[in-house]
């Protein structure tokens, strides 16, 4: 199965009436929506996801106030990509459900919102829905959006079972991402890559992939990415009968997904190197790491997530 993690990347559009000359003074609602988009644009930069939500909902409710469909659609749309960073996923298919009904008074966001709904279906596992819409948006992407568009693609290819195409695609969204100087988009095309190298038995390669992205992510410092390299890598060592450079592997992503406040993950992680010290005939550490999980798994029911 390939790992595709996709970019945050806020809509923050220069709006009809945001900037310059205007002969008429904006409405209030539609003055003060435009800062609140920004607040929401600044908040999810900062990390600060509950704040960009809300911020992004006050936008919509002003823009909604004088039927500004640019407004709406880009509020709407950056609550979506919010809200599927932050594993709220009914709150993103509810945005783009809305979204849908104003999209075709808004043609320049027909792209974004085409992205949208194709990642949110392949999150859910509807590849197949998932195609024309990634299609369509890769139709309409803009040159800044075609290297990330390109590895949606070619993940939807791949989870289609659709090998060569996704192959394909995924090296020209390479291409793309390094040529824009997108680090995360260049790492989540070394990661697909590394992954149908790995489907395709090439041990080699795929290690050598996973190490690239691996290099990318720490620049970028990011946890959960780097947890899914380290993963990566570990299934590699794994298929290359390598077991005890596999348990560093699961070691190490554990302890990035726990960097990350990902613990769910972690005890994945740490469960692997249970089931490998079982088939080694390793109860007594088997036992430990099993405790270890349980403990993990205890404390993260105890801290509500925040």
């Amino acid at each position: 199965m390939s790992i595709l993690v996709v970019s945050l990347a806020i809509v923050s559009f220069l709006l009809p009436g945001c900037a310059g000359t205007r002969p008429h003074p904006l409405p209030f609602a539609q003055a003060e929506a435009n800062r609140s988009n920004e607040r929401g644009v600044e908040a999810a930069r900062r990390g600060d996801k509950a704040a960009a939500v809300s911020a992004f909902e006050k936008a919509y409710r002003g823009y909604a106030a004088v039927e500004h469909y640019p407004g709406m659609v880009t509020a709407l749309l950056n609550i979506a990509r919010v809200s599927t960073n932050q594993g709220d996923f009914a709150a993103a298919r509810k945005a783009l459900a809305k979204a849908r009904y104003m999209i075709d008074f808004v043609p320049s966001l027909a792209a974004e919102f085409s992205f949208e709904q194709a990642k949110l279906l392949l999150r859910d596992g509807k590849a197949a829905e998932a195609l024309p819409w990634g299609e369509r948006a890769l139709t309409l992407a803009d040159e800044a959006a075609r290297g990330r568009t390109t590895n949606l693609v070619a993940d939807i290819a791949c989870r289609l079972g659709n090998r060569e195409r996704a192959i394909s695609l995924a090296v020209t969204g390479l291409e793309l991402s390094k040529r824009a100087k997108d680090r995360q988009e260049t790492a989540n095309a070394q990661r697909l890559l590394a992954e149908l190298a790995l489907e395709g038995g090439e041990m080699p390669m795929a290690a050598s992939r996973f190490h690239e992205a691996l290099s990318l992510d720490k620049e970028l410092a990011a946890s959960s990415k780097i947890a899914i390299d380290l993963e990566g890598l570990a299934r590699v060592a794994e298929k290359a009968g390598e077991r005890k450079k596999a348990v560093d592997f699961w070691e190490r992503a554990a302890n990035a997904s726990l960097a990350g406040a990902d613990p769910a993950s972690a005890t994945a992680s740490l469960a692997r190197i249970a089931e490998i010290h079982e088939q080694e005939g390793d109860f007594a550490s088997a036992a430990k790491i099993r405790t270890l999980i349980a403990d993990i798994t205890k404390n993260s029911q105890e801290t509500p997530a925040k």
